[in-house]
């Protein structure tokens, strides 16, 4: 990485390696034993025979969400030990507790202690030291510790410029820090596997967050092009259209014409097509995305995307153990595979009233791809919607902006999660936030009418109400708002009913049922008063119990 201060303290390593800002490299015994194997023992989980895919006693406390137990054991693992690994662990496990002052002090516990080991066998341990400082590097990141984060791994990467993990870390905290010209220095530098379907994947999903669509889809193609059936290329193509569908498809659309008879081309148009990014279902999504693009029939019984593909079938016939047995079955395969942990096998847990042993997961999930804000977004739905966790959701989601400070459907999210801790002023910021990047987004406006309507703030709401329709007239949601407000402010019967019978005759067949239901009961409410009041105008407007739509 050619970065002046990266030079500098490289020259100062060379001139006195005793003043190194963080010493040299030792490992330990018990993690020799863990390196290199997943471990495949059987045991019962719900009375079915599966896989583990817990290395130690410490780590199964710690994804069955029994923290203490789970600090308690690593620490008496690092008793036995010289190499700090256990120490970091700890720290970890203090982190996903909320507990970051402790989580601090371990680390730089663990990196003094590693010092000292290093000076006495600098070359022994090489790989379990790239692992144990990306790992310290990982943790000061998530705990927002950005500049420790960063003036850590970036001195590192004077040493460890090969180890993808690590590099993967420094790409999230220079995005975090507001660096792009050093995250696009780690993307040059990334060191991608040409034979490899998967990594070729990550290396265009990073390219592509760099606004990079050139070689992102270059390097996607090649993907597609050597495993047709790796599903992380096509995950690229959804988490893509989460935030920018219009600017892939004009990209997509443009290689398509320059080279019509490229597959891959017109698989990813399919795809985007199918995907509505303004109303995203995860699971709905990663369904139609197994379906429409996995030919399950060819795939190696033993690779990872089978065993996901299983696991999603059984989750969703109920079968939640084997659906499990089939997730454990796929991190052996592909541990680096981050939906597995942060998304379905937390979607399992809730199922079966194991909500409790999510964290661990979540956090497995992050380290695996610190940079994918898209991942972190969906366990912040998962915090709001499946666990009505609002605390959480907000501290996810505000994380999430922290690498993508600039988009308006984040803040969209946020203002959500406010709303659900009637935190009204804070939506209120959210929306004006969202509005001010994005000022063409009808749904930010009727969000932000109903919020002042609920509000009593009734002037404000009618202005956004109205700018929300005149930004699409065909939006039923923001009809069925004007009436309400029509009818219960400005007591005008004859225009509330117009606004409403247009949202009731117009209703879309794909709208959600729950929202059908609420334009249905307004609609008989107001047509009820409506037509009495044809007969009688003296009749009384008194209508409260309308319901405005976000």
């Amino acid at each position: 990485m050619e970065k002046k201060k990266n030079h500098s303290l490289k020259e100062n390593k060379e001139v006195n390696k005793e003043n190194k800002y963080i010493g040299s490299i030792v490992t330990l015994v018990l993690s020799i034993v863990f390196a290199f194997i997943v471990l495949m023992s059987i045991q019962l989980i719900m009375g079915d025979k599966t896989v583990t895919i817990s290395n130690n006693k410490a780590e199964q406390y710690y994804y069955d969400g029994k923290f203490d137990d789970a600090i308690n054991e690593y620490m008496l693992m690092q008793n036995y030990d010289v190499w700090p690994i256990w120490t970091v662990k700890a720290a970890e496990v203090y982190s996903v507790k909320g507990d970051i002052a402790q989580a601090d002090n371990l680390l730089r516990e663990a990196i003094v202690k590693r010092d000292k080991v290093m000076l006495e066998n600098e070359d022994k341990y090489i790989d379990q030291d790239k692992e144990l400082i990306n790992q310290v590097v990982f943790t000061f990141y998530i705990n927002n510790e950005l500049d420790q984060a960063e003036s850590l791994g970036e001195y590192y990467l004077t040493t460890y410029s090969t180890y993808k993990p690590l590099l993967k870390t420094m790409f999230a905290v220079y995005l975090a820090n507001g660096d792009t010209q050093s995250a696009k220095e780690i993307v040059d530098l990334y060191p991608v596997d040409e034979e490899s379907a998967y990594d070729l994947a990550v290396l265009a999903k990073m390219q592509i967050m760099l606004g990079n669509y050139e070689d992102g889809l270059d390097n996607l193609k090649k993907s597609y092009n050597l495993d047709k059936n790796e599903i992380k290329s096509f995950d690229v193509i959804m988490e893509t259209c989460e935030f920018d569908k219009s600017k892939l498809l004009n990209e997509i659309n443009k290689l398509s014409e320059e080279n019509p008879k490229e597959e891959a081309y017109q698989v990813w148009l399919e795809e985007i097509n199918a995907l509505d990014e303004s109303n995203m279902d995860l699971t709905e999504s990663i369904i139609d995305e197994i379906n429409n693009n996995i030919d399950v029939d060819n795939l190696d019984k033993d690779s990872y995307v089978y065993n996901y593909v299983e696991a999603w079938n059984y989750y969703n016939k109920g079968q939640y153990d084997k659906a499990l047995e089939a997730c454990n079955a796929a991190i052996v395969a592909n541990p680096e595979y981050e939906n597995t942990f942060g998304i379905l096998i937390p979607k399992i847990l809730i199922a079966t009233e194991n909500s409790d042993k999510v964290e661990g997961y979540f956090r497995t999930a992050i380290y695996n791809e610190p940079f994918n804000y898209n991942l972190i977004t969906s366990i912040g739905k998962i915090y709001e919607n499946d666990l009505q966790n609002y605390d959480k959701a907000k501290e996810t989601f505000n994380f999430v902006l922290s690498l993508n400070k600039d988009e308006d459907a984040l803040y969209y999210n946020l203002a959500f999660v406010d709303l659900a801790m009637e935190n009204t002023d804070e939506a209120i910021k959210d929306l004006k936030k969202a509005i001010s990047i994005n000022k063409n987004n009808y749904k930010y406006y009727r969000t932000l009418g109903t919020v002042y309507f609920n509000n009593k703030d009734y002037d404000e709401a009618i202005e956004s109400i109205r700018k929300a329709y005149s930004l699409n007239e065909n939006d039923v949601l923001s009809l069925n708002n004007a009436a309400c407000y029509y009818v219960m402010v400005d007591k005008d019967i004859w225009r509330g009913y117009s606004n409403i019978e247009s949202a009731y005759n117009d209703m879309p067949s794909d709208l959600d049922q729950g929202l059908k239901d609420l334009i249905t009961r307004n609609y008989e409410a107001i047509k009820k008063v409506y037509d009495k009041y044809v007969n009688d105008e003296s009749t009384a407007i008194n209508l409260d119990n309308l319901e405005l739509v976000y």
